[in-house]
């Protein structure tokens, strides 16, 4: 048993095939797609008011995951909102909590359209 309850084996026996797959894609690649990903998120968030960026915008002083808040909106409020469009979001676990997204490869591109985000 681990803490917090008993391990995902599934996980576990996934390991092999998703570190092969990491080196087949290069972890060059995977930061480059990852930053631009990164990037168009929180250039699509700056762009509206009610939204407040907390991970620096400059690609050099972030990585993946972006923090942000809402007006009006707790983090919890807003991750539970996105989840009901089935965007998969965390509020972070500190005293002064904010959502945090990752943007991902995976994600079709309208997700990451800002403009037309589920919490405005």
């Amino acid at each position: 048993m681990t803490p917090g309850g008993f391990k995902a084996f599934e996980h576990v026996w996934a390991l092999i095939e998703a570190f092969g797959f990491h080196q087949q894609v290069g972890k060059t690649n995977i930061r480059s797609r990852t930053v631009e990903l990164a990037g168009r998120l929180k250039e699509g968030m700056v762009q509206m008011p009610h939204i407040r960026l907390r991970t620096p915008r400059d690609p050099r002083l972030s990585a993946g995951i972006v923090a942000f808040d809402i007006d009006g909106l707790s983090a919890d409020g807003v991750v539970r909102r996105l989840r009901t469009y089935k965007i998969i979001g965390s509020a972070a676990p500190y005293a002064q909590r904010h959502v945090r997204l990752t943007p991902a490869s995976a994600t079709p591109w309208r997700t990451w359209n800002m403009r037309s985000t589920p919490c405005t």
